[in-house]
């Protein structure tokens, strides 16, 4: 530690101010030693005493005695500092080399290390800065892209089209008509009813009522407590003679097939949704058919709402809805 104070001008520059008061007062004690003994020699000459004291010549003799060994100290200093730097019993160059020159030198390099660091300080601002813009480019190429990306989207979204003549069903209808032994249709109905509005629209109405596709799929072990079995509408809809695909879940992945689909003409889709969030469908799970766009929006046949079937419906809106399966259901 004390090594590397030697490298600190301040440390050097108090260093230096010791020596030279000590050197300074080694010369001013001597002169002031050497002034007394002239001042006892003139009284001892101009005394009228014929017998001088041996007491004050004694005083004299180490006054100037004193004066010469003071006067020869920094000498004696800087000759044992010069003998123990050289054996190395100590490291004596703090001592040798403070002076008014090397302080000079010290301040120097100080100034030299410290424009270094605003140097270096700089270049490291200037090539941070140099990474921002190619970081900020980078997002705008990004932040461009995901525009083009959402313009080409929403041109997908503002498809129109559908299957046309609508054959709609409500299960409300139906409190009296058995859903087999766990219900009514009004109560546990809305996946066959579903499936009625499909084979009804496309197909036409006859053989395919919310009575009948109840019987065929309850009659065929596709009913429960809970509710229908996805693959009870899916068979029935196959054993009326549609085509059925298989089951998809409505992510950013299928909604390209799943627009085209509506926009088609001759396509509807079913959709079983369960509410997790704000499902605007159902607070449990639902059966509800989608057939065509308007705009950018949903047409939906809810068999348990009239009032939502004659609304139009956001993408977002089965977003909403925590599972999003779904069949494509079109003529063979």
């Amino acid at each position: 530690m004390f090594l590397k104070a030697c490298t600190d001008p301040g440390f050097v520059a108090s260093i230096s101010l010791v020596k030279d008061l000590f050197e300074i007062l080694c010369i001013l004690v001597p002169i002031f030693l050497i002034v007394l003994v002239g001042y006892d020699l003139f009284k001892i000459v101009t005394s009228q005493e014929k017998n001088v004291e041996e007491k004050k010549i004694n005083k004299i003799v180490v006054r100037f005695v004193a004066a010469t060994v003071v006067f020869f100290i920094p000498l004696l200093v800087n000759m044992l500092m010069t003998t123990l730097g050289t054996t190395k019993v100590m490291n004596t160059e703090c001592w040798e080399n403070a002076n008014a020159t090397q302080v000079k030198i010290l301040k120097a390099q100080r100034d030299a290390e410290i424009q270094a660091a605003k140097d270096k300080n700089n270049a490291e601002n200037q090539a941070a800065a140099k990474v921002r813009e190619e970081l900020n480019a980078l997002r705008e190429e990004q932040e461009k892209k995901n525009r083009e990306l959402a313009e080409t989207e929403l041109k997908k979204r503002n498809q129109t089209g559908g299957m046309d003549g609508l054959v709609y069903y409500c299960q409300g209808d139906y409190p009296n008509e058995p859903y087999g032994s766990y219900g009514s249709i009004a109560t546990h109905g809305c996946g066959p009813t579903s499936s009625a509005i499909i084979a009804s629209t496309m197909l036409g109405k006859a053989g395919h009522t919310p009575r009948d596709t109840t019987d065929w799929i309850c009659a065929n072990g596709y009913c429960s407590s809970s509710g229908t079995y996805t693959e009870g509408d899916k068979k029935y809809l196959e054993y009326a003679g549609l085509k059925v695909s298989e089951s998809m879940n409505l992510n950013p992945d299928t909604e390209e097939k799943f627009n085209d689909a509506l926009v088609s003409g001759n396509s509807m889709i079913i959709m079983l949704a369960h509410e997790i969030g704000d499902c605007p469908f159902t607070n449990g799970g639902h059966y509800f058919v989608i057939y065509g766009m308007d705009n950018g929006q949903y047409k939906v046949a809810d068999p348990a709402s009239r009032e939502r079937t004659q609304q139009t419906w956001p993408l977002s809106s089965f977003y909403a809805c925590g599972t999003r399966q779904f069949y494509i259901v079109s003529k063979s």
